[in-house]
């Protein structure tokens, strides 16, 4: 049997969408999106698009953390940091078959994916998951560099609307320019 956290930090069983809604500003609704995004989400996705080869490589993982134990990680293939020439063919196709869902407004059974009426895209989803896990940091393992092409498709179309990942991207963007700002080394390695 499976556990997920509730509002007030208890261990319960967990069932597909028993949670609809994630206040992020709790661990423990932030640990349940990335379980709910690694066992509900992400094998709805592959079963809805069994050709994209995107969703067909990235998979969910147990990796060994730093106390002895383990946890759970959806990763690609290939090393995200630094992706070698052997990879980028990989990478490139990967990015293609991301594209190819990125825009998509899922559901999880009846219930679509979002708060009130907002649906979120699978690039919303994706990018929560990933600045949940990676701070949006790019990693060996971080799915960061999967939203360039978002970021390139608003750099030679500035008139695109803007979704959130664009948004978050903006406001990041404008903070670092910022001349009244003052950021130190530290800001970076959080």
């Amino acid at each position: 049997m499976r556990y997920i956290y509730n509002d007030n930090g208890e261990l319960i069983p967990y069932k597909q969408g028993s949670r609809d809604k994630f206040d992020f500003t709790s661990v423990y609704d932030r640990e349940t999106f990335k379980f709910w995004f690694e066992h509900d989400f992400l094998p709805e996705l592959k079963t809805k698009y069994p050709d994209n080869i995107f969703l067909k490589h990235l998979n969910v993982g147990a990796f060994p953390d730093n106390f002895g134990g383990s946890y759970t990680l959806a990763t690609l293939p290939i090393n995200m940091m630094s992706v070698s020439e052997a990879d980028e063919d990989a990478f490139a196709l990967y990015s293609n078959h991301f594209v190819m869902i990125k825009n998509n407004k899922e559901r999880i059974g009846d219930v679509p994916i979002g708060s009130g009426s907002y649906e979120y895209t699978n690039e919303e989803l994706f990018f929560i998951y990933n600045l949940l896990i990676n701070k949006n940091r790019p990693g060996e393992f971080a799915l960061t560099r999967i939203f360039d092409t978002s970021i390139w498709e608003y750099i030679t179309n500035p008139n695109k609307p803007l979704n959130r990942v664009l948004e978050f991207f903006n406001f990041e963007g404008m903070m670092l320019n910022e001349p009244g700002l003052k950021f130190s080394k530290d800001d970076y390695s959080r």
